[in-house]
């Protein structure tokens, strides 16, 4: 029976590179033979890095879906969203459910070669349970605070 570790990823843009070290801690430690599985979508309509650029234009909401097979067990699944920001207050809600995170990192990362800052956090939510319960389908991830 294959042993899964499941990750939602949302990422809002600007997010794919940091220019400062951020120092990770580890979260759970899954021992033995694993694999993993990761599924996600973004809120950007467009490809942030095509030439020209699309209107910088976010929806609030996005779907994936997660289809695994019956040998497969969910050992462990995190929903990990990130954007803008301090990060503290948010939410999202997951197939109607809120999510508020366990917890949140932040960095106040300089942007090279301009001169000023932006503040980016990072969320995490432990949804292990509700996956296990939930199974494959739709995940729909909406209300994300773009303000």
């Amino acid at each position: 029976m294959l042993k899964f570790v499941l990750f939602l990823l949302l990422l809002l843009p600007g997010l794919v590179k940091a220019q400062n070290g951020v120092p990770h801690t580890l979260y759970q430690q899954f021992n033995g033979p694993y694999d993993y599985t990761i599924i996600g979508n973004t809120h950007n309509v467009g490809d942030n890095w095509s030439s020209p650029p699309p209107p910088f234009v976010m929806l609030t909401n996005s779907s994936a879906t997660l289809s695994l097979n019956t040998n497969q067990t969910i050992e462990g699944a995190y929903l990990i969203w990130a954007g803008m920001g301090d990060g503290i207050g948010t939410t999202v809600t997951l197939n109607g459910t809120l999510i508020t995170p366990d917890y949140i990192n932040y960095l106040n990362a300089s942007i090279f070669p301009l001169s000023f800052s932006y503040p980016f956090f990072s969320a995490v939510k432990d949804i292990t349970s509700y996956v296990q319960n939930y199974g494959n389908g739709n995940y729909q991830i909406s209300n994300f605070n773009l303000s």
